[in-house]
């Protein structure tokens, strides 16, 4: 009876991603959503979640799909052939930056030479035809990069809640404004595929529905974080979807019709319409208009799977181009006016990284009202790295070292550490978690660039640091867990839990639709960024679950000793 069921619910799904109506949900009409075509089908927790839940009750032991949904350059960098940028096999020697917008053009150049014989003998071209090949490789990456296989080896090492960065262009539609012009208008069916107006390939949003239902039965908890918006909300970034410039137009100011700031000077083109919205008028409307309705339509179908969504990932980072009062309106403004619309029980993320509107700024506004009302939704987003150089970092006239203690105690309270992080700080200085305000690690690493010139002669990440960096990390989490515990609604800790960053690295991968893998690396230590691979940690032994390492609240203080001491040298050459 359970195989028919199952089968039933594929057939369900694969006829409800026909249909062009709208969705219904109660007494509202909704747009359309796609239904998933992956089976429903929720699994028991596997043993090391169930620890996890018996003795962490509350704590999101989790990771991000880095590489899905939004292309970071350095995740799909490789120094040997073969190259080719549309299958995401990047030259380092070559390519400096890389991105979504990049990846578009790069596979639809690809799939018009393909077709160039063809389509110039049947004159006008048909654009759905002529781009097919770059269509099938977008749903390669997007069905395969992160499998079935990688997931399960995720849920038994005790993965239960995922970071699941997302572009704009997943929610963007031809229906949220009419007179922008799309180069292929989002299709329908089993495979959408789209051309939005700003050149981004798009599946619209069924690709992500697939992977929270996958997510869903493997009782990982998701959140959803918006990694680029539209127009670029960091300049010089891979992740923003598209590499602007620190000036208009682009997130912070201009006209959407005005394009993109290039670096360097011109702009990236469109085909928006001539309509005076900006940038920020296009994400409030997408926020609005299809952010909200999407996130109730995956709880219902899906019971409790959205847990938050994060307004945007490190907004103009390193820069100055923001003013307070943008950032604010589209992050802590933005999200109260979409809790009214959204379950009580979904959260909202907010990251630092702007200089004009730094922690303090914003710990000062979540305290004022109209916001402090909705603090049990207000989650705090800290990205906490010791990659580059600055925390724990001590000097001496003789060398430099990063100090294990000091990535330990990092910002806990009542150690000498307690204002390693400056971020972080800000909030700690205005009692945010003390208060019960919420805090999770939106992203960290074992990576540690600072030391790799010491690491001759290979320059290349230590697996003995790794090892030491992972745990020292996840110890400093966890005793944070600890001493927040009880601060939060119903006697919930302040810290929510931590996001490795990321599920796995793409130096391997060939999103050749007739190829469309790999994900075990031939060599696990012999690229620059293996460490910042959770998958690569776990199969190296370097990352263990927490069953495994005994560590329990009970137990946690007894492991300080062996694994928060020692240090590491670093700048020992160019970084």
């Amino acid at each position: 009876m359970t195989m028919w069921k199952a089968l039933a619910s594929c057939i369900v799904a694969a006829l409800a991603a026909e249909d062009g109506g709208p969705w219904w949900g109660g007494d509202k009409i909704r747009p359309h959503f796609p239904m998933p075509t992956v089976p429903r089908w929720r699994r028991w927790l596997t043993p090391e979640q169930q620890w996890m839940d018996d003795h962490w009750p509350g704590y999101h032991n989790g990771v991000n799909l880095g590489g899905h949904l939004v292309i970071e350059n350095w995740m799909f960098m490789r120094r040997e052939p073969p190259f080719n940028s549309a299958n995401l096999q990047l030259d380092y020697s070559k390519i400096p930056m890389f991105n979504n917008h990049m990846w578009s053009e790069a596979m639809m150049n690809a799939s018009a030479n393909d077709d160039d014989n063809d389509h110039r003998l049947r004159g006008r071209p048909s654009y759905d035809r002529m781009y097919e090949t770059a269509f099938d490789t977008m749903w390669c990456h997007l069905e395969e990069y992160y499998n079935d296989a990688l997931l399960d080896e995720f849920a038994e090492y005790g993965i239960n809640s995922v970071r699941v960065p997302v572009g704009y262009w997943i929610f963007d539609d031809p229906e949220l404004y009419p007179d922008d012009q799309w180069t292929v208008e989002l299709t329908r069916g089993l495979r959408p595929r789209g051309i939005n107006p700003d050149g981004l390939l798009t599946p619209g949003t069924l690709a992500l529905t697939n992977v929270i239902v996958k997510l869903w039965n493997r009782n990982m908890k998701v959140m959803l974080d918006m990694h680029a918006l539209p127009g670029c909300s960091t300049p010089f970034q891979s992740y923003a979807g598209i590499q602007c410039d620190d000036a208009a137009p682009n997130f912070w100011g201009g006209l959407a019709e005005e394009g993109v700031s290039k670096p360097g000077g011109g702009v990236h083109p469109n085909t928006r319409a001539k309509d005076g919205k900006t940038w920020a008028d296009v994400y409030r409307k997408i926020a609005l208009e299809r952010v909200v309705p999407y996130v109730e339509f995956i709880n219902e179908i899906l019971p409790g799977a959205v847990v938050a969504y994060e307004m945007m990932n490190e907004p103009d980072l390193l820069y100055h181009d923001a003013s307070a009062e943008a950032v604010r309106a589209s992050t802590v403004e933005l999200s109260k006016d979409m809790m009214q619309s959204v379950d009580e029980a979904v959260a909202f993320g907010l990251n630092d990284g702007t200089e004009n509107y730094n922690s303090t700024l914003m710990a000062e506004d979540l305290l004022s009202e109209p916001y402090r009302d909705h603090k049990d939704r207000y989650w705090l987003d800290i990205h906490h790295y010791f990659n580059w150089p600055a925390m724990c970092n001590v000097h001496s006239e003789e060398n430099s070292t990063i100090s294990i203690p000091c990535v330990c105690e990092a910002n806990l309270p009542g150690t000498p550490h307690q204002h390693e992080g400056g971020a972080w700080t800000g909030y700690m200085k205005m009692d945010l978690l003390e208060q019960g305000y919420r805090l999770y690690i939106g992203e960290w690493s074992a990576g540690l660039q600072v030391a790799r010139s010491c690491n001759n002669p290979t320059r290349l990440p230590n697996p003995k640091q790794a090892q030491v960096m992972w745990r020292a990390q996840k110890l400093s989490f966890l005793s944070q867990y600890l001493h927040y515990k009880g601060r939060a609604a119903h006697e919930q800790s302040s810290f929510l839990g931590d996001f490795y960053w990321a599920g796995r690295m793409g130096n391997n991968w060939n999103a050749d639709p007739s190829v469309c893998c790999c994900h075990q690396d031939s060599d696990w230590v012999d690229f620059e960024w293996w460490d910042w691979s959770l998958i690569n940690l776990i199969r190296l032994g370097l990352a263990k679950p927490l069953s495994q390492l005994g560590w329990t609240p009970e137990t946690l203080g007894q492991h300080k000793e062996a694994t928060c001491s020692g240090s590491f040298l670093i700048d020992c050459g160019p970084f």
